[in-house]
């Protein structure tokens, strides 16, 4: 009988400290969601600057000699073989003027030195001049043909220098700089013009080395020049990575219409093809010291904060690459107010 009482005082006091004993209460009304599996083009992110493709050099091939004209600025498309400027060719003409008077004076030298060296041969033959004064006027034909030979090279050379005072373009394409000024005095290799040839234009992005093999030739990048998407297609990889940044340069050619110049810094991606991708609502994510988070909710109701690797982001949604099982079920929005273990109250969500 005391036993049977003692028990009874025990339970007794076991049911009065259950009801004292606080209730376990949600933290939270909350909506679930689960993630949603799509197909997606993956893309690779890069930046990088637009530049000509390629530049031509217009320097002066003259010495001496002033810039008298200019026919063309910055900004002109020009074809190839287009007089761009004009040097004073007053000075050249002269040049060429007396070359060609050395070569009359060759020539009429050389003729008489032929006419002297035919009578010698002929007295020579006939035993009436002796042979070593005979090679005395062979020899003064020989050296007035190299002297034709050397006037006639000086005619050529001053002509190619008149003809240099037309500096015309190398190639077709649009003038991106004109140091040339006028009055000038010429020198051999001063800058005149810069033309980008054919006008055609490449971004120039740089990527990885480990994603640089995801990019062969041909692989189509997108790029946001302003308000307008321009497309363009990989044509290279730089064969080394750049020493300071460890990055490889990747060239890719853009449509010669494209709202583009060159100096521009311009984002872009790069489409690497479709791949099936979990995805979750943006408002889902958690940013906190750095990492990205979602708010999982297991059988029990109970939240637990979960860390996720992030990828793009599509619309109002974004991919989420490593942490989370195709059949979890994350907090929707309000993660940033729970807590790991919190208890919350489930209404219908996605």
């Amino acid at each position: 009988m005391k036993y049977l009482l003692f028990f009874l005082a025990f339970l007794a006091a076991a049911l009065r400290a259950q009801e004292a004993a606080p209730k376990v209460s949600p933290a939270l009304t909350v909506q679930l969601a689960a993630p949603a599996r799509v197909t997606h083009e993956r893309t690779l992110a890069a930046e990088g600057e637009v530049a000509a493709r390629e530049l031509a050099a217009v320097n002066a091939q003259v010495a001496g000699v002033s810039l008298v004209q200019l026919k063309a600025d910055v900004g002109d498309r020009v074809q190839a073989g287009q007089v761009l400027a004009l040097f004073d060719a007053a000075p050249l003409q002269q040049e060429v003027a007396q070359a060609q008077a050395a070569v009359n004076r060759a020539q009429a030298a050389l003729a008489q030195a032929k006419r002297n060296a035919a009578r010698a041969r002929k007295l020579v033959r006939d035993s009436a001049f002796s042979v070593n004064d005979a090679e005395q006027l062979f020899t003064a034909e020989r050296d007035a043909q190299a002297a034709l030979d050397g006037a006639q090279a000086a005619l050529r050379l001053a002509r190619l220098r008149l003809g240099y005072a037309e500096v015309r373009a190398p190639a077709a394409g649009i003038i991106t700089a004109r140091p040339a000024e006028l009055g000038m005095t010429a020198a051999i290799g001063l800058p005149l013009f810069t033309v980008q040839v054919n006008g055609a234009l490449e971004w120039r992005a740089r990527v990885a080395p480990e994603a640089a093999a995801s990019l062969p030739a041909g692989t189509v990048a997108r790029l946001a020049a302003g308000g307008a998407a321009v497309s363009g297609r990989v044509r290279k990889l730089a064969p080394t990575a750049d020493a300071a940044s460890r990055l490889v340069m990747v060239f890719v050619d853009v449509p010669q219409d494209a709202p583009l110049r060159a100096g521009m810094f311009v984002r872009g991606a790069f489409a690497l093809g479709e791949e099936a991708v979990l995805t979750v609502p943006a408002s889902a994510v958690v940013r906190e010291d750095g990492y990205d988070l979602l708010v999982l909710v297991d059988g029990n109701n109970r939240a637990s904060r979960r860390t996720v690797l992030l990828g793009e982001r599509i619309g109002e949604r974004v991919v989420v690459r490593e942490g989370l099982a195709a059949d979890a079920r994350f907090v929707l929005r309000g993660g940033s107010f729970l807590q790991d273990g919190d208890v919350v109250r489930v209404v219908d969500g996605e």
